[in-house]
């Protein structure tokens, strides 16, 4: 074992700007990190040194990498970013990954009440840290995009709207990751086809009258929407924090991005067209939620006249402890303890990857090198050197 950590990245706008942060925090106590896309590290568990391994989700198929990786020589932290907006933090949670991992890091007193209840062997597992991307957005000293103000839309919907352009594939996907029954399944897409048409007839709504932007969910199809709104502009890649900043206002349906939202105090409207599906979610308690198109119009019109009440600041702030990334650095800390830095050459293979996995996480150097210097703005002055090992894969050393 060596003072090395591994921070596995999926999706470029929910997890960079967080495990920049996290990676922060070990590069301090001396720690090297690999951060970047979770294929090719995954993939080099053989040739790179061996040291603690943080996995973003712990559906089926990372409960597999977990295992893999572990059976390697590594140590294991799973994690659940998926879970940050549901009420019931179990949904997308496999038990092949919580039986694969040494620790799993949650993000609030409530995830770990759950997951002990789920998997009562395995609850001296779960450490309460907080959430990596909720101490980012506290913290967030982001400039937001506010050339020209704005409605920002952040849209979700992977199944019927896939980058993996059939509904069939995106199915199978879907199954792949977490265990679902058949009526699951089609609810989830009776609920996306009409979350999708309430959100097209809203933003056909307000076009004529507001600048639009529109920001897909990175496993969507990005084009459909120039294609149907030709007048707005289409956003893919970046942190979703600059543009929330920025807003006048958020719209969403039953997105994470409405807490990411809520947290950063900007208004938000939820669109919940089947409460049944809402209920699952914490946005309802901390957005204001509407049922249609045209009851979020009102709404609008309600924010634009200074008539809106805020959301409850302290049932917000309530909902994750602080200091997430740190907490989170600490555990991976404490299953490396006292390890020896690395030292010699750095063994590393190349990974070809397929478009679909380009498209969920590409980071350039500068992206990188952005992400640590935001991540100063939160925990101070930061002293390491930077290799690129791969596609969207570094090293950091201090």
């Amino acid at each position: 074992m060596h003072a090395i950590s591994y921070l596995l990245c999926e999706l470029k706008s929910r997890d960079l700007d967080s495990r920049a942060l996290i990676a922060a925090y070990l590069l301090k106590a001396g720690i090297s990190v690999v951060v970047g896309q979770r294929w090719a590290i995954g993939s080099n568990r053989y040739n790179s040194p061996k040291g603690c391994y943080l996995f973003p989700t712990a559906n089926q198929i990372q409960g597999g990498g977990m295992m893999q990786v572990r059976d390697a020589g590594h140590k294991v932290i799973a994690s659940d970013e998926e879970a940050l907006p549901l009420v019931d933090s179990l949904v997308n949670v496999a038990p092949n990954s919580v039986e694969a991992c040494h620790k799993f890091v949650v993000d609030s007193d409530a995830h770990a009440r759950l997951l002990s209840s789920q998997y009562s062997n395995f609850a001296d597992k779960f450490i309460v840290t907080g959430s990596p991307r909720i101490e980012t957005l506290r913290g967030s000293k982001f400039e937001p995009q506010n050339e020209t103000p704005y409605l920002l839309f952040n849209t979700g919907f992977a199944i019927v709207n896939s980058i993996w352009g059939n509904l069939r594939t995106a199915i199978t996907t879907l199954l792949n990751g977490a265990d679902l029954s058949e009526e699951e399944v089609l609810f989830r897409i009776k609920v996306e086809n009409s979350s999708l048409e309430c959100m097209r007839a809203l933003i056909t709504q307000l076009a004529p009258d507001h600048r639009i932007v529109i920001r897909p969910h990175p496993a969507e199809q990005a084009q459909s929407w120039r294609d149907s709104f030709p007048e707005a502009e289409v956003v893919e890649g970046s942190s979703s924090l600059s543009w929330i900043l920025g807003a006048k206002a958020v719209f969403h349906a039953n997105s994470t991005t409405g807490l990411e939202a809520a947290v950063a105090n900007v208004p938000t409207i939820n669109l919940d067209l089947d409460s049944t599906w809402g209920d699952r979610f914490t946005m309802k308690q901390v957005n204001h939620t509407v049922q249609s198109a045209e009851g979020a119009a009102k709404l609008l019109q309600s924010l634009l006249n200074g008539t809106l009440p805020p959301p409850d600041r302290t049932l917000v702030e309530s909902l994750f402890p602080p200091d997430g990334a740190q907490n989170t650095a600490k555990a991976i800390m404490h299953m490396i303890d006292r390890a020896p830095p690395i030292s010699g050459e750095f063994k590393w293979q190349q990974i070809e990857r397929t478009d679909i996995q380009r498209t969920k996480f590409t980071v350039s150097l500068q992206d990188l090198k952005n992400s640590l210097k935001f991540a100063e703005s939160i925990c101070g002055p930061i002293v390491c050197k930077i290799h690129q090992l791969d596609d969207s894969v570094f090293l950091l050393t201090p």
